[in-house]
């Protein structure tokens, strides 16, 4: 179940003419139990068109370090798999993510986008819908309520918050079925940078070195989702 309040629609476009839909998968990375995602392959669906994620990777991030890279790319090559037996391509470039997801907006139909609430994240976004030229859409997946519909208003403190979010709770917390989607683009011809390798993919980025790769934590869906599995 997607719910409604989920979806923002942040900029609408009279024109649909595209090669495929597009998500731009920057914050909400994982193949499963993403609302972004599952809407996005409703809407390729309902276009007859096919489905592209992307992600973009822009060196010298600020206060990150190889550490912080390294389990990035290791949750990017777990999900380039994970898409892939669902018949969608990831297709990753270096470059201030914004600028990716404009670029490879130019064929597309739709953009569809998770949400971010940091401040580069909505810089990001705030550049991508005033410089594409389709229809955009904003998809939470990362919290359990939208924060929008948790609260109105600034909240000071737990004690107000915490009540609003459990009078919603029975209503957001709902199974998310995994759709299939109909047109595949595996075949595709689009640019991306290969990070089947993290550790070479990392080698190939200016960041801090100063703080190697976690010995003990591996990055991706797969590694939390056995994590949370042991946990259980």
């Amino acid at each position: 179940m997607i719910q409604n309040s989920r979806i923002k629609l942040l900029k609408q476009s009279p024109n649909q003419s595209g090669s495929y839909v597009l998500y731009w998968m920057q914050q909400s990375v994982r193949s499963r139990y993403n609302h972004a995602l599952e809407f996005a392959i409703e809407v390729a669906n309902d276009l007859k068109l096919p489905l592209v994620v992307a992600f973009g990777v822009t060196d010298n991030y600020p206060e990150a370090n190889a550490r912080h890279y390294a389990f990035m790319l290791e949750g990017l090559c777990d999900v380039n798999k994970t898409l892939y037996t669902r018949g969608i391509p990831l297709i990753v470039r270096r470059g201030s993510p914004d600028d990716v997801a404009i670029e490879l907006s130019t064929d597309a139909a739709v953009l569809i986008m998770d949400c971010g609430y940091t401040y580069i994240q909505r810089l990001w976004r705030r550049n991508v819908v005033n410089e594409v030229a389709c229809t955009v859409l904003q998809v939470e997946s990362d919290v359990v309520v939208p924060v929008d519909t948790a609260s109105t208003k600034d909240e000071w403190a737990a004690a107000t918050l915490r009540p609003k979010i459990h009078r919603l709770l029975e209503e957001y917390l709902q199974p998310l079925a995994q759709r299939d989607l109909q047109r595949s683009l595996l075949d595709h011809n689009l640019p991306s940078w290969d990070v089947s390798d993290p550790d070479f993919a990392l080698s190939q980025l200016k960041v801090d070195r100063s703080v190697n790769k976690s010995p003990i934590y591996i990055g991706g869906e797969s590694a939390a989702q056995s994590t949370l599995t042991k946990f259980l």
